[in-house]
């Protein structure tokens, strides 16, 4: 006794299975497609992105408090911090290095970061220092839930 199952002899349960993993397998495959075709964010898309973000998150988070000429500059620096932020006669400047940084979410989450560090040197404080200021205002950050769609 043979088996083997010929093409054409199907039951409708099985043909009703055999289409809900197609579609199924199709739906995905558009999905992850649409995905890969567009690749991760290019440096200069996330460049783009982390100076719009610095502006909703000035306003949304900060109250407007930072300086609105903050340059950001998002660029690979291999011997260099995940973040830094350099401040010149009242300018602020915010390096998001993208060798760490390789996403989005943890780049803008180091653009946070660095904002705090901002803040918290116009209160006064120096600009390395992770005292209670900054983690303040990182806690503050946090409980706001500015973290919400990066952490």
């Amino acid at each position: 006794m043979s088996h083997k199952r010929q093409f054409g002899k199907r039951s409708k349960s099985e043909i009703a299975k055999l289409i809900f993993w197609l579609v199924a397998i199709l739906t995905l495959e558009v999905s992850v497609g649409r995905e890969i075709a567009a690749g991760p964010p290019k440096p200069t898309d996330i460049q783009t992105i982390l100076t719009q973000d610095y502006s909703q998150y000035n306003e949304r988070w900060f109250k407007n408090r930072l300086p609105t000429d903050t340059v950001i500059q998002y660029y690979s620096m291999p011997d260099f911090d995940i973040g830094q932020t350099n401040e010149d006669d009242g300018h602020y400047h915010i390096f998001v290095n993208s060798y760490y940084n390789r996403d989005k979410h943890s780049a803008e989450f180091t653009l946070f970061h660095e904002m705090c560090h901002v803040e918290v040197n116009l209160a006064g404080e120096e600009l390395e220092t992770h005292g209670s200021k900054w983690q303040g205002c990182m806690l503050r950050l946090a409980n706001a839930g500015a973290f919400h769609d990066v952490w």
